[in-house]
């Protein structure tokens, strides 16, 4: 019969409990991850204004709200903010517009959520609110 010292079953004990741990929090994590719920697809708000107005009034709007404009297409704005305290990877918020005819354009506005970091903001309803000040309410 083999002996087993005390220092061998506290070893065996302590690696069970740090196993146990990491798989725990491991699928802790997971869970959380899966289960944060899909944001809609936003169906998008209707000014009464051409699409260049509307694309120099959500230009602007991320500017005021402390964006850097990183991309501007026709008919669409993409501004970032840099890293800040607490925040991992920095802020994006883009802009999609649809033309719907001469005087009408449909507005998109959508927070992207990065993989790492935390603190950051839902950005769509203060450059919204922007964009209002500079084009009047939405339909």
């Amino acid at each position: 019969m083999r002996s087993i010292s005390l220092r061998t079953i506290e070893t065996k004990i302590t690696r069970t409990v740090l196993a146990f741990t990491i798989l725990l929090f491991s699928m802790a994590a997971f869970a959380g991850c899966s289960a944060a719920p899909a944001k809609p697809a936003p169906q998008g708000i209707v000014f009464q204004r051409s699409a260049d107005d509307v694309q120099k009034a959500a230009a602007n709007a991320l500017v005021v709200a402390g964006f850097e404009i990183k991309k501007e297409e026709p008919l669409y704005v993409e501004g970032s903010r840099p890293r800040t305290l607490g925040v991992l990877a920095a802020e994006t918020v883009r802009v999609s517009l649809e033309s719907l005819d001469s005087s009408r354009t449909r507005v998109r506005i959508e927070t992207a959520k990065p993989a790492v970091g935390f603190g950051h903001k839902d950005w769509d309803a203060a450059v919204l609110e922007e964009m209002e000040k500079a084009l009047g309410k939405r339909e």
